[in-house]
């Protein structure tokens, strides 16, 4: 089968699209959370129950998991769910492979930066 009579592949082109779904979803969640006045109070007031003392930590834990959620785990699920469509798009012969290897890399660009910051941190001499 020649070149010409490929067409492109459906799961790359859609490996692709999540890739940036992500992203968009990433960037507002940040807006959200950090730039709009009083949307991290609601999500306080809908998600954390009233606390009786200071030394109740329960609030403190429903923060750090919803921040979690939100940030970590919701991006990474997507990124991995769109290396394996990648993945997937890539191994078929009948495609083009331009957006299953595209899909790869924007999929797995975040996932570059974090491990170039983590080496980056590592070899920083401390004080």
């Amino acid at each position: 089968m020649s070149n010409v009579d490929k067409t492109h592949s459906k799961l790359g082109i859609t490996a692709c699209l999540l890739a940036f779904a992500v992203w968009i979803y990433f960037a507002i969640a940040v807006y959200l959370f950090f730039f709009v006045d009083g949307f991290t109070q609601k999500v306080t007031d809908l998600l954390v129950p009233p606390s009786n003392r200071i030394a109740d930590l329960r609030g403190l834990g429903v923060a750090i998991v919803v921040f979690t959620v939100v940030f970590l785990a919701v991006p990474a699920a997507g990124h991995l769910i769109g290396l394996l469509i990648s993945f997937i798009g890539l191994v078929r012969a009948k495609n083009k492979k331009l957006f299953p290897i595209l899909g790869l890399i924007l999929n797995a660009l975040p996932m570059a930066v974090l491990l170039v910051l983590y080496i980056i941190g590592t070899l920083t001499p401390t004080n």
